[in-house]
Formats: C-alpha cells, structure tokens, sequence
C-alpha cells in the first residue's frame, strides 16, 4: 500500500501524487476567525478533496491546534464533513466512506487499524490543547494499532523548538506508546522545521508538515511517500 503523509496545511493545497492513502496530520486551516474556517472548508478544501477522492485515493485526516471550527463547532463541522465522499444507502445505515476524521478514534482500513488524535500539548491556550495525562489515556484505546495520526508529535523526536532557547515539545506519553506497542508508523506535524522521517525502533515516524516556520509553503516540505 502506498501511503503519503502531509501536515499543517494552514490552507495550503499541496498536489498530491498518484497512491492509495493520504494521510493528514492536523492544522488544516490557516484562518483563525470561524467564519472564514468554514468558508474554506466548504469551498477550496472540499474542491480539493473532491479531486483526490476522485482519484481512487482515499484520505485520513485529524485536526490539530489551529482547527478551532472542529472543536468549538463539532456540529457545523460535523455537516460540513457529511459532504465529502460519504455515499448513503436509501436507509442512510451502511455507507462508503472515502475521507474519514478521526477525533481521538480508530478505523479499521483494508486490514490495518488506524487511529487518530488531534492533541497536542498545552500552549497559549490553542484548540485541542491536552495534557500530558489525557494524551496518555486517549491512547489507551489505541493499543494495537498499526499506525496512529498524531498532531502533535512524540517528546525527543521531531519536537525541537527555539522559544527562546531550545526545548523539547512533544509528549512523552506518545513516546512511551511507541516504545510500548511498535506500531508501523507514527504521522505526526506541529513543528513545521523538523519536517522528515525519523525511526524509533520498528517504527517509522514521519513528521510532514506543507509549510516551514513562517508559515509560508516550502519546496522542500513535499508530502512524504510510504509503503506499508
């Protein structure tokens, strides 16, 4: 199966090349203001999606700290993603999804369960901000699964930041998941300088955001290719 990864779009559409599987890692919108959140979802996301779907490729996504209409307006946001690639039966009980958000849950996808969180440790106070001890119980439920989409990335890897000096950012709890339970592969973003693929163990950790520190789409941040 070949996968490919991106992360904090921050409204930024990158091309996709031809695979299976994208897998999104949060901070999709770049706007802070709501309105103009689902202005964009509803218009040039979903064009964008639209055009991967009808490509044959399906796409998983988790929000991150940037993403405040999913976690302040779970119901608009919910409408919104009800749009996407769902096609109902007449019933509306069976359906065949091809985007799938996962907030914190898992899916079973061609044989290999995947789950998703949108946490990210506390810092001013943005969405989806948890802490340390409730990114550990949320992966509880993920025990056994073959990758997780994290936004928020593992402490020591691909979590370096200068503010002002240098510090580590990332959760400890993810890394002690990873070291517990080997899954596949980690996708993870929120540090948009450490962009790459890193190995923890049996584990592949790729951290893939579009944009560099500045906010600004960078040549050298492509989505990142796998195969599992």
């Amino acid at each position: 199966m070949r996968i490919f990864c991106i992360s904090d779009l921050h409204n930024y559409l990158p091309e996709i090349p031809d695979c299976d599987l994208l897998l999104i890692a949060g901070d999709i919108n770049g706007f802070s203001q709501i309105s103009h959140q689902c202005a964009f979802l509803e218009g040039a996301f979903k064009r964008w999606v639209g055009g991967i779907i009808g490509r044959g490729i399906d796409i998983v996504a988790v929000a991150g700290n940037h993403d405040w209409l999913m976690q302040n307006h779970p119901n608009l946001w919910k409408e919104i993603y009800y749009s996407y690639g769902y096609c109902y039966d007449s019933k509306h009980t069976n359906h065949i999804n091809r985007f799938y958000y996962l907030e914190d849950s898992d899916l079973d996808y061609n044989g290999l369960k995947i789950f998703g969180t949108p946490g990210s440790l506390p810092f001013h106070n943005w969405a989806f901000n948890y802490p340390e001890e409730k990114i550990g119980k949320v992966l509880e439920n993920a025990a056994g699964a073959d990758i997780i989409i994290s936004h928020g990335p593992p402490k020591g890897i691909a979590d370096l930041v200068m503010r002002p000096t240098l510090d580590n950012v990332g959760s400890q709890s993810l890394l002690q998941f990873i070291d517990n339970y080997q899954p596949k592969l980690v996708v993870c973003g929120h540090i948009h300088y450490n962009h790459g693929i890193y190995q923890r163990g049996a584990t592949k950790i790729i951290s893939c955001s579009v944009v560099n520190e500045s906010y600004e789409a960078d040549k050298k941040h492509q989505p990142i290719m796998v195969e599992l």
